[in-house]
């Protein structure tokens, strides 16, 4: 039987973790003024999620930027919070969480890839 956990994956579950515990603080501010505004508060566009929205954000820029998978995150927090900013800071505090320890999966395959008798040889 192939075994599917490794310990060396409890390094990314533990980075993970930390950067989930670093970041809680965020959770008790609001909105700020640099990009919230337009991306969030003053956007309308993310307040229903229907063929009109999901047109808008595979064609449309809004805030000089084109990122669909944003508006949909930013959608479905809206419909889960409304503009409460604790659910917003909570769905990014979870997002950057899960891409730190995703990076430290990354780097462990790139190392493997490698090999560990070149990698500890120096060459």
């Amino acid at each position: 039987m192939k075994r599917i956990w490794k310990p060396e994956y409890a390094l990314a579950v533990a980075v993970a973790l930390i950067t989930f515990i670093l970041y809680l603080p965020a959770l008790q501010n609001g909105f700020i003024n640099w990009d919230d505004g337009p991306y969030v508060v003053e956007n309308t566009h993310i307040r229903s999620f229907d063929p009109a929205f999901l047109r808008w954000i595979f064609f449309d820029f809004h805030a000089a930027y084109w990122h669909p998978l944003t508006w949909i995150s930013h959608a479905l927090d809206y419909a889960v919070w409304g503009l409460d900013p604790f659910g917003h800071h909570l769905t990014s505090n979870i997002l950057h969480s899960i891409n730190s320890g995703l990076v430290v999966v990354l780097v462990i395959a790139l190392l493997n890839i490698r090999g560990p008798e070149r990698c500890s040889s120096g060459a």
